[in-house]
C-alpha cells in the first residue's frame, strides 16, 4: 500500500492522471483492453477532466462503474451523468464503451444484468474508490460485511437515496491497481481508521499488484 499526499488538488489530479495512462498504455502495447472502474460524486471530477486533456488512445479503453443510484427524482444527481458529459466531448463512441448501470425499472433485474457483465471481464485493470466522509466507499456503507458477489443492490442506503447498485469490496479487490482518492478536508480527520480498521469497507479492499491512498 501507498500512501500520497498531495498539496492540492491540481496536482493531486495530475498525479492520479499520469498512473493511469502508464497502465493503459501498457495494455495497448500488449494489444489488451485497459478496463477501469470509474468512481461516482463529484471528487474525481478534477482527474477524468485531467484524463481528457492527455494524448489518449481511446480504443482499448472500456469503463466501468463502481455504483449508481437508483429511480432518484432529480436526474442530475445520477453518477453517470457527470462521467458521460465529461468523456463524450472527446470519446465519440464512449457510451458504447461505458457499462453503465440501468438506474430505473426492476432493480433486481438490473442489478443481475450488470452482474453478468462484470462476469465476462478476463481482468480489471484500474479501481478508482472514494471515500466518504461516514467511511463508505461506492456505495458499500460500514459495518462490513463478505459478500460472495460482484455487485448488490442496497436497498437501505443511510445516505439519500435508498436505493443503489455497487460492486462489492472482494470485486473491486479483482483489480491489478485499487487508487482510493480523495479530499481529507472532506473526508475528516478519521479517514487512516476507514483505511485500517476491518469495521469499514475499505479495509477489505486491495489491489493485486498495489493500492494507492491518494489525498489532498
Amino acid at each position: 500500500m501507498i500512501y500520497l499526499y498531495h498539496p492540492n488538488e491540481l496536482l493531486w489530479a495530475n498525479d492520479i492522471t499520469n498512473k493511469i495512462l502508464l497502465i493503459s498504455e501498457d495494455k495497448r502495447k500488449q494489444n489488451q483492453d485497459f478496463n477501469i472502474i470509474l468512481q461516482g460524486g463529484k471528487t474525481p471530477l478534477s482527474i477524468y477532466y485531467s484524463l481528457i486533456n492527455k494524448n489518449i488512445h481511446w480504443d482499448h479503453w472500456r469503463f466501468w462503474i463502481g455504483d449508481e443510484r437508483m429511480n432518484i427524482n432529480n436526474f442530475t444527481d445520477f453518477n453517470y451523468l457527470d462521467i458521460c458529459k465529461i468523456f463524450s466531448n472527446v470519446i465519440i463512441n464512449f457510451k458504447e464503451k461505458f457499462e453503465l448501470i440501468n438506474p430505473f425499472d426492476n432493480f433486481y433485474e438490473n442489478c443481475e444484468i450488470y452482474n453478468k457483465k462484470l462476469s465476462t471481464l478476463t481482468h480489471i485493470d484500474v479501481a478508482l474508490i472514494g471515500l466518504g466522509n461516514d467511511g463508505h466507499v461506492a456505495s458499500l456503507f460500514p459495518p462490513h460485511y463478505n459478500i460472495n458477489d460482484n455487485c448488490i443492490l442496497i436497498s437501505n442506503s443511510p445516505k439519500s437515496p435508498t436505493h443503489r447498485i455497487t460492486l462489492t469490496s472482494d470485486f473491486f479487490s479483482k483489480s491489478d491497481y485499487v487508487f482510493f482518492n480523495f479530499s481529507i478536508l472532506k473526508v475528516g480527520v478519521n479517514y487512516l481508521d476507514y483505511l485500517y480498521n476491518s469495521y469499514y469497507p475499505a479495509y477489505h479492499i486491495k489491489g493485486k499488484k498495489e493500492t494507492f491512498i491518494n489525498s489532498y
